[in-house]
C-alpha cells in the first residue's frame, strides 16, 4: 500500500540490497573440527582398517618372545547422504527486480545446504553409531562463570583417561554466554587472525571453541577432531537453464559420508543433566 503525506501519495522504490537471511554458523572445517584424511578420489564408500593393539610382555633379559596373531577390524564410511537445493528463477522476475536474482538465489541455496551439512555432521558426532569405542556421556552441576572452567577441565580429563587427545569444544549460545563471563576463556578476537579465520569463537583449556546454535540440547561437546570423519563431494553448484519455464534453476548438491571413528574420543554433556544415547557400530 502506498504511503500518503496527508491526502497525497508519495513515490516508493525497492532497495537493491537484500535483508540478509539468518542461518546457523558453518562450524565444520576440514583439519580443524573434522578430519578429511579418508577422502579417496570419487569412491562412494571408504573402508578403514584398525590394527589390533595387544600388550607388551614383561620378562627378564633372557626371555623368549611370545608370538601372537592379533586380529584387526574393518569399518566403512559410505558416502550415502545427499544434500540438495534447487531454486526456480523466472526470467520475468530477474528482469524486473533491482537485485541480481541468479547470484542471490544461488548463494541462498548454498547457505541452506551448508546449514543442513552442519546439522548432519553434528548429529553423527553426538548420536550416530561410533565405528569403535563408546562416547563418554557426562552430567554435572549447573554451569556458570565460576564453575564452567573446572567442569571443562574435568571433561578433558575424562577423555584423557581414555587416552584421547581432545582438540575441539562445541557450545550452544547459553554456554557461550557463560564462557564470555569466565576469565579463563580467550576470545578469538584476542588471539589473532589465524583463529578468527577458522570460524572459532575462542579457546578454553587448550580447546578450540565453536558456537553452534543447533547444539542447544547440550552444555557442550568435546572431542578429538581426528575422530570425526567426513568425506564429501560437491556434485552441483550451478545456474542451469530450465526446461519447463523461461528461466533458470539455481542448484546446489553435496554428497557426504560422516561417522565417529572412535567413540572413546568424544564426550557429550547434556543440558540440565539429561543423559544422551550412546551407540557403537
Amino acid at each position: 500500500m502506498a504511503l500518503t503525506y496527508g491526502s497525497k501519495n508519495v513515490d516508493f522504490g525497492f532497495s537493491p540490497i537484500l535483508e540478509p537471511l539468518l542461518f546457523n554458523r558453518n562450524i565444520f572445517q576440514p583439519g580443524i573440527s573434522y578430519t578429511a584424511k579418508y577422502e579417496m578420489n570419487d569412491m562412494g564408500e571408504v573402508f578403514v582398517r584398525v590394527l589390533g593393539k595387544g600388550a607388551a610382555v614383561v620378562g627378564t633379559p633372557g626371555s623368549k618372545f611370545t608370538n601372537t596373531d592379533t586380529a584387526d577390524q574393518i569399518f566403512s564410511i559410505p558416502r550415502n547422504i545427499s544434500l540438495l537445493r534447487s531454486e526456480e528463477i523466472f526470467d520475468a522476475l530477474a528482469a524486473d527486480v533491482s537485485y541480481d536474482a541468479g547470484a542471490s538465489h544461488l548463494e541462498t541455496a548454498l547457505r541452506v545446504v551448508q546449514e543442513k551439512w552442519n546439522e548432519t555432521i553434528f548429529a553423527a558426532l553426538v548420536t550416530g553409531p561410533a565405528k569403535t569405542g563408546v562416547r563418554v556421556a557426562q552430567t554435572g552441576v549447573a554451569l556458570d562463570k565460576a564453575t564452567i572452567y573446572g567442569e571443562v577441565v574435568d571433561s578433558i580429563a575424562a577423555l584423557q583417561a581414555n587416552k584421547a587427545r581432545p582438540t575441539v569444544m562445541i557450545v550452544p549460545p547459553l554456554t557461550y554466554a557463560k564462557l564470555l563471563k569466565s576469565p579463563e576463556f580467550l576470545r578469538a578476537t584476542d588471539l589473532g587472525d589465524r583463529v578468527v579465520e577458522t570460524g572459532a569463537i575462542g579457546v578454553m583449556a587448550g580447546l578450540t571453541v565453536f558456537l553452534y546454535e543447533g547444539a542447544s540440547a547440550y552444555d557442550y561437546v568435546i572431542y578429538d577432531h581426528d575422530a570425526l570423519a567426513v568425506h564429501s563431494r560437491v556434485d552441483a553448484f550451478r545456474l542451469r537453464d530450465a526446461i519447463d519455464f523461461p528461466g533458470v534453476y539455481a542448484q546446489v548438491k553435496i554428497d557426504l559420508g560422516t561417522a565417529v571413528t572412535n567413540g572413546d574420543r568424544v564426550l557429550t554433556r547434556a543440558t540440565n543433566g539429561v543423559t544422551t544415547t550412546t551407540t557403537s557400530a
